[in-house]
């Protein structure tokens, strides 16, 4: 049956081409089509439409002609007929993707509240969840709403989203740097991270982007593009301990093992402390001063600051009790007084 216009003018254009010949009939009321190719390509791509669901094709011999001719009729839908229940199933499913979501940050927030360490294992998984949730959503709304066959919907899902690409490939990008992250894992959430030029515990790993909370309590958003072609730092990568440096001074005459000790001690004795993890105490030696340097690890990287605050205040207090002075800096007028200055050594030079 060709009224349809879509049809006819099909039709109309492959034997314009020349590779087909067409002889209109009317039978019982209807105007059917007969075709005849001189093509093979031709007839593979009319009995393609035909699975598609588009096209009715019956192969006839007429006469004494050797060529096959191909009936070709409308089939009684569309390719892209829509059904209102099929609709209302397809929205059924994203909003059981959407809820899902949901359902799974409020878990999540759950878990944390209960237990620091079992919240990070369910949330080093839920990236490829909310992935798989949203993906299998999408397929079955459209093959629900379509009514294709799975190969066709995959077919037309990739043409689609190639077209999207090409229309917004900032956001097409971030989307492949998010499926990039969730596979690659290079952080992971709690993870205390550098990148992109900012530093701030991971909230969120997202399909578009990625959240980070700054000590400041400043949520960044970082497009998970950045995050997939940027060098990133975690500090725990996947656990709660972080090596956190706690620098002090001392004056270049300060005894060295006395306040090796005072130090050591100073950060063992930190609540926040993981004691069970080594602690190291270094020396370096500046112009106007000693650098001491305690390299230990906080129990939680989220107490880093309340870590560094308690260890400074426990060893200057122990300091102040042992009367190890802190260094005081040069007057600006006796800046010739400093070991190693140009002006020292040039007064130097002239009394010798």
């Amino acid at each position: 049956d060709v009224r349809g216009a879509r049809v006819r003018d099909a039709i109309a254009a492959v034997a314009a081409a020349g590779e087909l010949r067409v002889r209109l009939e009317h039978e019982a009321g209807l105007e059917r089509a007969y075709c005849s190719f001189d093509a093979v390509s031709s007839v593979e791509a009319l009995f393609l439409l035909a699975q598609l669901g588009e096209l009715q094709v019956e192969e006839q011999q007429l006469g004494q002609d050797p060529r096959p001719l191909y009936a070709v009729g409308r089939t009684p839908r569309s390719l892209f007929s829509v059904d209102p229940w099929h609709v209302l199933y397809a929205l059924g499913f994203l909003l059981t993707a959407f809820l899902a979501d949901r359902v799974l940050d409020a878990f999540l927030r759950r878990q944390e509240q209960a237990s620091r360490m079992g919240a990070l294992r369910f949330k080093q998984v839920a990236p490829l969840v909310r992935v798989a949730v949203w993906v299998v959503a999408l397929l079955n709304g459209l093959l629900i709403l379509l009514r294709v066959p799975a190969s066709t919907a995959l077919a037309l899902t990739g043409g689609g989203l190639l077209l999207i690409g090409f229309a917004s490939r900032e956001i097409a990008a971030n989307f492949i740097g998010g499926v990039a992250v969730a596979l690659d894992r290079p952080l992971y959430l709690g993870d205390y991270v550098t990148v992109g030029g900012w530093r701030g515990e991971v909230t969120r790993i997202g399909l578009r982007s990625t959240q980070l909370v700054t000590l400041e309590d400043t949520t960044v958003t970082v497009p998970n593009r950045v995050v997939a072609t940027s060098a990133v730092a975690s500090a725990n990568y996947g656990g709660l301990e972080a090596l956190i440096p706690v620098s002090l001074y001392v004056a270049h005459d300060a005894p060295i093992e006395e306040v090796r000790s005072l130090v050591w001690e100073g950060v063992v004795t930190s609540a926040y402390c993981a004691w069970r993890r080594p602690v190291h105490v270094l020396f370096e030696e500046e112009r106007w001063a000693t650098r001491v340097v305690a390299h230990a690890y906080v129990f939680d990287v989220r107490h880093q600051l309340l870590f560094v605050s308690d260890v400074t205040q426990r060893v200057k207090q122990a300091f102040r009790e042992r009367g190890i002075d802190y260094p005081r800096p040069w007057p600006a007028s006796s800046t010739s007084a400093i070991p190693g200055s140009s002006s020292a050594s040039g007064t130097d030079a002239g009394s010798a």
